[in-house]
């Protein structure tokens, strides 16, 4: 992908494809969570406490390992919200679906958070989060 091409793409997909792996990436961390911030109303109680260990994280004022703890209560909270009530295909629910990306944030694999939390973004949103991407991330070309 070319400086162009990043500037004027609309697929936050091929956005992240085109980046270098990172391993632990704030910036991307950072994207997740503002994502996780938007679908706030979606998550149940767990999910929030877990959410605002990172964001307590990325301010600076915790620690890693706050967050890697957090992602038990995360957990709590996809569990908790999972519903399984017919023997019929499951499908995920939104606040499953929500509650999964606090989940995958709190595993410090920022490069998989920023894709669960795109793709269920524009899934339950219905937005574009490619400017966003953009915000974050700036132009790394």
């Amino acid at each position: 992908m070319t400086q162009e091409e990043w500037e004027a793409s609309n697929s936050p997909l091929l956005m992240l494809e085109a980046l270098p792996p990172a391993g632990f990436d704030e910036r991307l961390l950072s994207f997740s969570v503002a994502i996780c911030h938007r679908m706030r109303h979606l998550l149940p109680m767990e999910s929030l406490q877990a959410l605002a260990t990172v964001d307590e994280y990325l301010s600076g004022n915790g620690a890693v390992e706050q967050v890697i703890a957090a992602r038990v209560a995360a957990a709590t909270g996809r569990n908790r919200v999972t519903r399984r009530t017919s023997i019929k295909p499951v499908k995920i629910h939104p606040q499953e679906r929500a509650a999964m990306v606090v989940q995958s944030i709190t595993s410090l694999d920022a490069w998989n958070a920023a894709k669960d939390a795109a793709i269920a973004c524009v899934d339950l949103l219905d937005e574009d989060v490619t400017h966003l991407l953009r915000e974050f991330i700036g132009n790394p070309f």
